[in-house]
């Protein structure tokens, strides 16, 4: 977390950047390990379980390089960087700010959700209608879930006005 004068820093947890990168490594190990030494008719599968491995070693790496992936909040607004593609919202485009759950077949996850005012607002949004957000934050940036809502809260409530 980066801290300036009127504008803040969020980056991914550390821990999470570290750990996925070696998850992915060594479901490669395994795929390699398996294609090398198991049964010839089924080494493709094993090839095919390395390579998605390797993919996904890459991609998490790639999110660690600095400048990849943050949050930057301003008195303008807030700036998504997920693997440097850039995303800017005003304050004043924001109308509110929570937690959304998603439910599917494994589980339920939490995201910190957008929706957004009338000038940006999808009438015709699948989101908003099944999951009562319009969009979400790809991270939650080393921060509970609901705190970082409240920070997003906060600083829209300071500066939407502005």
């Amino acid at each position: 977390m980066t801290q300036g004068s009127e504008v803040l820093v969020l980056t991914p947890s550390r821990l999470k950047s570290l750990l996925l990168p070696l998850v992915m490594a060594a479901i490669v190990f395994i795929g390699i390990c398996g294609a090398m030494g198991g049964p010839e008719d089924d080494a493709w599968v094993m090839w095919v379980l390395a390579g998605i491995g390797l993919v996904g070693f890459l991609y998490f790496t790639a999110k660690m390089i600095p400048g990849a992936c943050y949050l930057r909040l301003s008195p303008e607004g807030l700036v998504i960087c997920h693997m440097w593609r850039l995303t800017r919202y005003r304050w004043s485009d924001i109308a509110e700010v929570g937690v959304m759950k998603i439910t599917d077949g494994e589980g339920t996850s939490r995201k910190v959700g957008l929706n957004f005012g009338p000038a940006l607002a999808n009438p015709h949004g699948r989101s908003k209608r099944t999951l009562g957000f319009e969009t979400a934050l790809p991270d939650n940036y080393g921060m509970d879930f609901e705190a970082l809502a409240d920070l997003l809260n906060q600083w829209r409530t300071r500066h939407s006005a502005a």
